[in-house]
């Protein structure tokens, strides 16, 4: 009981030093639970020997091991989680700058086209290229949305139609 005791001592540890800031403690506290659980028996066995028979109780490790096996199991699978939604996060950083890029371009030509051309109208065409950067940026933001629990995200930003527009 102690060697599995020091057994999820170390996997706590471990777990800590090999995948820092993810969350465990439902899972080691399983773990414990197991390992409480073991002593208690074990206690019980030996009281009841306390003043005749002999002490034959088998420490049956089999749940202990599992349940400290799947500390580091969940902690792998929470720091893959934790990884992919960071990706996600940068890849939709990375769309959301490429529109927002579209969005100055187009700023600037609006103001380019005001300074250059006073009096000219071109509000239908500023018009119909802000329809485009506000389409990319709502699909963007749906296919982000997609993939909040599962997948990756991998929507490429079709800039052709806000270019022509621009």
């Amino acid at each position: 009981i102690a060697a599995l005791q020091a057994k999820l001592d170390e996997m706590n540890k471990t777990v800590a030093e090999t995948y820092p800031g993810i969350d465990v403690t439902a899972e080691s506290a399983a773990a414990q639970e197991a390992i409480n659980n073991l002593k208690t028996a074990a206690e019980a066995a030996y009281k009841a020997v306390e003043t005749e028979g002999t002490y034959d109780y088998k420490v049956d490790a089999t749940a202990a091991d599992a349940a400290i096996a799947a500390i580091e199991t969940a902690a792998k699978a929470a720091k893959a989680e934790a990884d992919r939604v960071a990706a996600n996060e940068a890849a939709y950083k990375a769309v959301t700058d490429e529109i927002a890029a579209l969005q100055a371009k187009l700023d600037e030509m609006n103001k380019t086209v005001a300074e250059t051309y006073p009096g000219i109208d071109v509000a239908a065409e500023s018009a119909a290229a802000q329809e485009a950067i506000n389409k990319l940026t709502a699909e963007a933001e749906a296919a982000y949305k997609a993939v909040e629990t599962e997948g990756t995200y991998d929507y490429k930003v079709d800039a052709t139609a806000v270019d022509a527009a621009i």
